[in-house]
């Protein structure tokens, strides 16, 4: 039962070992448990899923949570990373993105 009025990125699932994201649903899952993430943490956290083997530097994860018309400092997306980092970790997953020093954030 497909709904057309959402474009199929929103229809689409990503999984990544034991991650499930549902675009449309705004829900994140990693084992069997849900986890609420703010939608900058689901954005950041869904580009990422989109391209699990490529590094994002800070620049590429603001273009991906941010309208291109808000001015944020690249180190709040330090600040979501660590949060999405928390949230992971309270379900037991301690490894869900990796710094890559110098360079940006990898998903793990």
């Amino acid at each position: 039962q497909s709904n057309s009025s959402l474009s199929s990125e929103e229809q689409k699932i990503y999984t990544c070992g034991k991650i499930t994201l549902e675009p449309e649903k705004h829900r994140v899952m990693w084992d069997k448990h849900d986890l609420e993430l703010t939608a900058i943490e689901f954005s950041i956290l869904k580009a990422m899923m989109r391209a699990p083997d490529r590094v994002f530097n800070r620049d590429q994860i603001l273009d991906h949570a941010y309208d291109a018309n808000m001015n944020v400092s690249d180190r709040t997306i330090d600040s979501h990373i660590r949060n999405i980092r928390g949230k992971f970790a309270d379900k037991g997953c301690s490894d869900i993105i990796k710094t890559v020093r110098g360079v940006g954030y990898k998903l793990v």
